[in-house]
């Protein structure tokens, strides 16, 4: 027999479901026994002795009661019917627990529940819920309530899982880390928590005060590549304080068709407007205009610096490890500095969980596989992932003969290990990466990112936390060349990146969220030093070494003026330093303020406009001959002859929901000003040089779009479809020839692209396969070309366009995909999923650069000495199959 010591928590285990009162049944125990003026405590004790049924209660509801009776093989709950018949309590089971509770007490609940409507049955509660202490009623008005939505089988955090009250306008939608908020004045309410793939679930909760309420969702499908787009409310797309915001969850990006099987969680961010890469095989993105160096890509606060494998045919994310991914392309929030076109703070999951499971995949050119492990009663959480490639026969599909005898392998791995000390959670991060790129046996590559980052957040209360992070990162590249054995050479090079940075965000004041911090960042470069293979006559040599250093202070706050206006105002001082490498003296120093503003008004509930203006300033930058970045080009810093960049840019946005929110239009304008961009003289040597700047020219740049997108999100049918229209334009202001490029006449940037479309499409056929479709086009990339050669001295010399005169063909391709689950059921251990694709359905030579070369005058050519070729990578459709599971 139990002793209930704590009468409200009674209350909160008996009231569970209305529906189930006197709900028993035959199977809870069978009772015979006779009883003569016993206390009636005494008989309940015998009666739970007898049946082996645990039956809670209160002593001194009791007391100076008798019970006189007799029973033979009666069920429990008859008994206790007959033996509570004439006292104020009546008895409920839960789970085979018999509660004894005052009438009185369930007759207010069940008003209270009856309150809440009809359309929802007993049945369809799981849980009656307590929150707050006794001690809190009447204390607060509204009431904060935070927790955690987890998946019940993994204990793993849900990202974008929905927290709605019902009858009630109020609601919550879990985080990356899975966590959620409401505030609601104290009373009795009915929620339900929903996300993509998991039966929802219905709760029902009684708000004394202030309190925690964690839940937990289990699979009603298993769906590796179900896509959910993230939003902390139904209709974010209108309602959220931040424009020119893109946000994916892993689902999301692992829906869309890759290059080679793999879901690509850099490159899948092309298929939102202003957003765009350089082909096939281009390393990162570029946004709005901007060039590859211009983003910030941040792996849980370390930087890396080249994000792509194998040269660009994959990227160097995990897809498994990533949990949520977010991009800043307008408005960048005054915590964030270092570039000035985008930031990408890619996140992993950093949250304890309850059980062990691991995921994984095998493609065609690569394998990959990540395990999460729980520790010491779940305090700790170890996220291990590793990929691998295992042949180089992709390459030989190639259509260029010189990449068919060319070899490429790669390896990464990433772990996480989050341990939470309640108020003082701490997370480490390392991630590993190695690539090796023999290119037709002539030269080789060899490269790979070393990234270290930590994380302590001390949470002082409910409105005030602060936390610290230090990140290291480092990229080298070594380049072997040696088509000639008496020039074979070697050229090593390295960057370095060190960061600290506090932040602290308090809640505390009436509609407003404050983030304060301060950044320290030191960066060193090897820009190269080359030495001799073997007995091969090269002179070695070592170009001059640069450190510099970032000092910034930064404030954000987010004002609700008024239920329907919003104000976003930050402000960033920055202070840089080039330094002597050898004794850290000065020998530059750049300092200036980047102020941020957004703001938003909501015309209705399903529309807003919203409109920013950011500053931004980047010192440092990466110098290369193309638009296609390569392992070896070269990362450069403001120095007293290279000034930083500077990038200011306005935006205005209209954003419109439709069906209930499931449809989402946005559309917005840009218009960016670029200070002190470089571009490269004719003939510029980048490498080995301690005179770099002198190959440059200051060269200042515009750029303006707009883009539109429809998305739907839910039903069988869902997708989008994303249109931009753009220019990336520069111009010179030398006053000598050599100090101009095209005349001082404004020209196209490599990344102008004035036209780009995407469409993508996903179709539901049953629950277990679904088909994909995904289109895109773009006006091709400006480059340079021969316009005709001449002959000086016994030489043929060949004369070029100006600078980016012409353009590559348009760019086109369809790429389809179809996923089959292997099983639906929720308690199988092993799930899998089949993923086909087809790309390049129709077989689009796309042309990946335009290649000049002397060659035999044949008719082809048109008789021709010296012809241009398009040099393309995919010109067949290209089958692949990924086979991915958990366990």
């Amino acid at each position: 027999m139990k002793n209930i010591t704590n009468f409200g928590y009674s209350i909160v285990l008996i009231c569970t479901v209305c529906a189930n009162l006197h709900a028993q049944d035959n199977t809870s125990g069978r009772v015979t026994a006779t009883f003569k003026n016993t206390p009636l405590t005494i008989v309940l004790k015998k009666l739970s002795d007898q049946t082996q049924k645990k039956i809670y209660f209160k002593e001194a509801w009791f007391q100076d009661i008798n019970f006189t009776g007799n029973f033979k093989d009666m069920p429990l709950y008859i008994v206790l019917d007959k033996i509570l018949d004439k006292t104020p309590l009546l008895h409920i089971e839960i789970n085979q627990i018999f509660y004894i509770v005052p009438r009185e007490l369930v007759a207010q609940h069940l008003k209270e529940l009856n309150q809440l409507g009809s359309n929802y049955s007993g049945d369809d509660f799981i849980n009656y819920i307590i929150i707050g202490k006794a001690s809190d009623i009447g204390k607060y008005k509204i009431n904060r309530i935070t927790g955690v939505v987890k998946d019940g089988a993994t204990g793993e955090s849900l990202v974008g899982a929905t927290v709605q009250v019902l009858n009630s306008p109020e609601y919550g939608v879990s985080g990356y880390t899975g966590k959620y908020a409401l505030e609601l004045p104290a009373g009795t309410y009915q929620i339900k928590t929903s996300s993509v793939g998991f039966e929802s679930q219905l709760s029902t909760i009684k708000i004394l005060g202030p309190g925690k309420l964690d839940l937990e969702l289990f699979e009603e499908t298993h769906a590796l590549t179900e896509v959910t787009i993230l939003s902390d409310k139904l209709n974010k797309n209108v309602s959220r304080d931040q424009m020119s915001i893109v946000e994916m969850s892993a689902k999301d990006i692992k829906q869309l068709p890759s290059l080679i099987g793999e879901r690509d969680i850099i490159k899948s961010f092309t298929t939102m407007p202003g957003v765009k890469t350089a082909g096939e095989f281009g390393s990162g993105i570029n946004v709005r205009g901007g060039g590859e160096d211009q983003n910030l890509y941040l792996l849980e606060n370390a930087p890396l610096f080249n994000t792509s494998h194998v040269m660009g045919l994959l990227s160097a994310v995990n897809p498994d490890a990533v949990t949520q991914v977010t991009l800043y392309k307008g408005h960048i929030p005054s915590n964030y500095g270092e570039r000035v076109s985008s930031v990408m703070d890619i996140n992993f999951n950093g949250t304890n969980i309850s059980k062990a499971s691991a995921k994984g995949g095998i493609g065609i050119y690569s394998s990959r596989l990540m395990a999460e492990l729980p520790f010491f009663k779940n305090k700790v959480t170890l996220k291990l992932g590793g990929r691998a490639s295992y042949s180089d026969w992709l390459l030989t599909k190639l259509p260029d003969y010189y990449l068919q005898n060319s070899a490429a392998s790669f390896a990464d791995l990433n772990g996480v290990l989050f341990i939470n000390l309640k108020k003082n959670p701490i997370t480490l991060f390392a991630y590993f990466s190695n690539d090796k790129f023999e290119y037709a046996k002539i030269q080789s590559y060899q490269y790979g990112n070393k990234l270290l980052s930590a994380r302590w957040q001390h949470i002082f209360g409910p409105n005030i936390n602060t936390t610290v992070n230090l990140a290291y990162s480092n990229y080298a590249v070594t380049n072997q060349n040696y088509e000639t054995k008496l020039f074979s050479n070697q050229v090593q090079s390295d960057i370095t990146y060190l960061s600290g940075k506090i932040k602290t965000e308090y809640r505390g004041l009436y509609n407003q969220n404050l983030i304060l911090g301060i950044q320290g960042i030191q960066y060193q470069i090897n820009p190269g030093e080359i030495t001799p293979i073997g007995d091969a006559q090269v002179v070695p040599f070592s170009t001059r070494k640069e450190l510099g250093r970032e000092f910034s202070v930064f404030i954000n706050d987010v004002l609700t003026l008024s239920p329907k206006i919003t104000l976003q105002v930050g402000l960033r001082f920055t202070l840089y330093q080039y330094l002597l490498t050898s004794t850290n003296i000065e020998l530059k120093r750049y300092q200036g303020l980047e102020p941020r503003a957004s703001f938003k008004y909501q015309l209705t509930e399903n529309n807003s406009v919203k409109a920013s203006f950011n500053r931004n300033q980047q010192f440092i930058t990466l110098l290369s001959y193309t638009s296609i970045s390569t392992p070896d080009d070269v990362w450069k810093l403001a120095d007293p002859d290279l000034k930083p960049v500077i990038a200011d840019q306005v935006a205005l946005g209209y954003y419109q929901n439709f069906h209930n929110n499931t449809l989402e239009f946005s559309a917005e304008l840009y218009y960016k000003k670029l200070q002190h961009l470089s571009d490269y003289k004719n003939g510029a040597v980048l490498k080995l040089n301690n005179q770099v700047t002198s190959e440059l020219l200051h060269v200042q740049g515009k750029n303006y779009g707009l883009e539109i997108m429809l998305k739907k999100s839910s039903g069988n049918l869902f997708g989008s479809v994303a249109y931009t229209f753009s220019r990336a334009l520069r111009a010179t202001d030398g006053e000598s020839f050599q100090e101009q490029i095209n005349n001082n006449q404004s020209y196209p940037s490599q990344f102008d692209i004035p036209h780009d479309l995407n469409l993508n499409l996903n179709y539901k056929i049953n629950r277990r396969l679904r088909f994909g479709l995904n289109f895109l086009y773009a006006t091709g990339r400006p480059v340079t070309l021969p316009e005709y050669t001449y002959n000086l001295g016994n030489k043929d010399l060949v004369y070029f366009s100006d600078r980016n005169k012409y353009r590559l063909p348009d760019y086109h391709r369809l790429d389809i995909s179809m996923s089959i689950d292997e099983s639906l059921k929720i308690k199988k251990k092993w799930k899998g999923i089949w993923t086909f694709s087809l790309l390049n359905v129709y077989a689009r030579k796309n042309a990946y650069s335009i290649v000049y070369k002397k060659d035999t005058p044949t008719p082809e050519n048109n008789y021709q000495v010296f012809s241009l070729y398009k040099m393309y990578l995919i010109g067949v459709p290209f089958p692949t199959v990924t086979y991915n599971f958990i366990f």
